[in-house]
Parts: C-alpha cells; sequence; structure tokens
C-alpha cells in the first residue's frame, strides 16, 4: 500500500484530509484527519455486518476508483461535474447513482 499524496481540505475546522492511496494497481481516495502537528492519519470504520451490527474488523474510509487510468477518468470527470463544465458525470459503461436508494443495496 502506497500513500501517493495527503491534501488538506481548506478551512476544515477539524483538520479533515484526503489521501490517494494505491493498492496492487487500485487507486483510492482515503478520508483522513490532520493533527496540530501536520501528521495525517486515515480515518478507519467498523462496516455494519449483515445485521447492522459493527464488524469486528476496522477498515479504512475510502472509496475504490479502480487502475490509473479508470482513476484519474473518474476524477476528471469528477472534477468537471465541481466546475458545471459537465452533463453527465459517468460514463456510458457505469450505472447511474439511485437518489431512492438508502444504503440497503450496496453492490460490495
Amino acid at each position: 500500500m502506497t500513500d501517493i499524496k495527503y491534501i488538506d481540505i481548506p478551512d476544515s475546522k477539524y483538520g479533515d484530509s484526503v489521501v490517494l492511496e494505491e493498492y496492487n494497481g487500485i487507486y483510492s481516495l482515503v478520508a483522513g484527519t490532520t493533527n496540530d502537528e501536520g501528521k495525517t492519519f486515515k480515518k478507519w470504520a467498523f462496516p455494519q455486518t449483515k445485521n447492522r451490527e459493527p464488524g469486528k474488523k476496522a477498515i479504512p474510509v475510502k472509496v475504490q476508483l479502480g487502475d490509473q487510468h479508470s482513476a484519474a477518468e473518474i476524477l476528471r470527470e469528477m472534477a468537471d461535474e465541481i466546475d458545471g463544465g459537465g452533463e453527465e458525470y459517468l460514463t456510458p459503461n457505469h450505472s447511474q447513482f439511485n437518489e431512492s436508494d438508502t444504503g440497503g443495496g450496496i453492490p460490495f
């Protein structure tokens, strides 16, 4: 696991940050926090089991973006959406986000 870049979120009251990470060729964005000494730590969580109870093992809070090419494409599309330049932020091979999903049907 290689942490490539740490970016502090400007004007965050709580020292929020984002970590770009690469593991086995898969890139991820990981939630982080930076302390007063400037050291950044990843945020960890206990994912729910199928019975909605916390799991036994904590994992980093992250979003996997795929290989280098896919990760770069996704981040460019997201940046375009934030800048207001893109009408459609998902490529044709991705399904549209279902706003009515409350988290019960997570596909992973």
